[in-house]
């Protein structure tokens, strides 16, 4: 009894050990995107500084999605099968069907994939998509312009930077559209809602994978979520602010988004954890099919929006600072994670 004691209160202290560094840095996300969110109704940020930050954040979304995410789902997976083994030995001529790990591996990454695309296609609906119809003379958007303003999520900041009123226009425009304002400011944040949500999963299902010590998996996803969503939040809170938005409704918009990312990686961690609800537990392939799904998201993310629409010369191609910072954002994962033992 004794024995059994022990083993529960350590079985107890790792879950909540696991729990509580996952609230560190969700409280990290928490504090960061909300401070970048609040930074553009006290400064101005330079435009060129913001795109090598950009940049910097798109390598970043790319190199963790491609270098730790997919391959810490694959093994995790290939992993939980190599367990199960034990339980299923005797039946290696039952035909398993469409479900192998590759097919788990094929579906997860193309419904992550096909998620954000779903939640882009309905903000650009009714949010900033449309936007020049109502505009007045002299506010209307450019083609380009147009076309980056579809984009919901990590490039936000470039597209509503170029789209948002300036000073001297904010309370003309936001006249000429009242009725419009409204329902364009909630699509547009709930798309990024969703977002931070599916980003704060990734998260989640990292740390239910690396158990009960603060492993480098996290961190990478953690870093790589930070430098998404900080410039996300600051263009979020400009867009609010042209639209005509107080400074209250501004903070609680804000307030909302900081808190998608935390909250999408403390439940995830609880479904999955064997600690709490014990998803992960119950089947091996659980966690490794939400990491692969939230590499899939990344991978649209960095792919669809933030890649394509970083700014290009007069001849279409990115410049050399743009692919510096694009180049270290994309290594900066692998050399974190070097040395990573599963």
């Amino acid at each position: 009894d004794r024995m059994k004691m022990v083993f529960s209160e350590r079985w107890l202290s790792d879950g909540m050990s696991s729990l509580l560094d996952l609230c560190v840095l969700s409280v990290g996300m928490l504090v960061g995107a909300f401070g970048a969110g609040m930074l553009p109704l006290y400064i101005t940020l330079n435009q060129r500084q913001l795109n090598l930050f950009n940049a910097f954040g798109t390598g970043l979304l790319l190199g963790t999605a491609m270098g730790v995410i997919i391959p810490e789902g694959v093994h995790s997976l290939y992993h939980s099968k190599v367990e199960g083994v034990h339980v299923e030995q005797g039946h290696e001529g039952q035909d398993k069907g469409w479900l192998t790990p590759e097919s788990i591996i094929g579906v997860a990454l193309v419904f992550g994939f096909i998620t954000m695309l779903l939640v882009d296609s309905i903000s650009c609906c009714g949010g900033m998509h449309g936007h020049s119809h109502q505009s007045p003379p002299g506010t209307e958007l450019t083609e380009r312009q147009r076309t980056q303003s579809q984009g919901a999520d990590s490039d936000i900041a470039h597209d509503v930077l170029e789209s948002a009123p300036l000073k001297g226009q904010k309370q003309s425009s936001s006249r000429h559209i009242p009725a419009d304002a409204a329902k364009k400011r909630s699509t547009v944040t709930i798309g990024l809602l969703v977002h931070a949500f599916a980003d704060g999963m990734a998260l989640g299902a990292a740390k239910a994978s690396s158990g009960p010590t603060m492993g480098r998996l996290e961190i990478v996803v953690f870093l790589a979520i930070m430098m998404h969503k900080m410039p996300a939040a600051f263009a979020l809170s400009i867009y609010l602010r042209g639209s005509g938005l107080d400074a209250g409704g501004i903070r609680k918009n804000i307030g909302f988004f900081a808190l998608a990312a935390p909250l999408g990686a403390i439940l995830t961690f609880i479904l999955l954890d064997s600690h709490f609800v014990g998803i992960g537990a119950v089947s091996g392939s659980a966690v490794a099919f939400l990491l692969l799904y939230s590499g899939g998201t990344f991978l649209y993310v960095s792919l669809v929006h933030a890649l394509g629409e970083l700014p290009r010369t007069h001849n279409g191609t990115l410049g050399l600072n743009t692919i510096a910072a694009l180049f270290f954002g994309s290594i900066l994962p692998l050399l974190l994670s070097a040395g990573h033992e599963h």
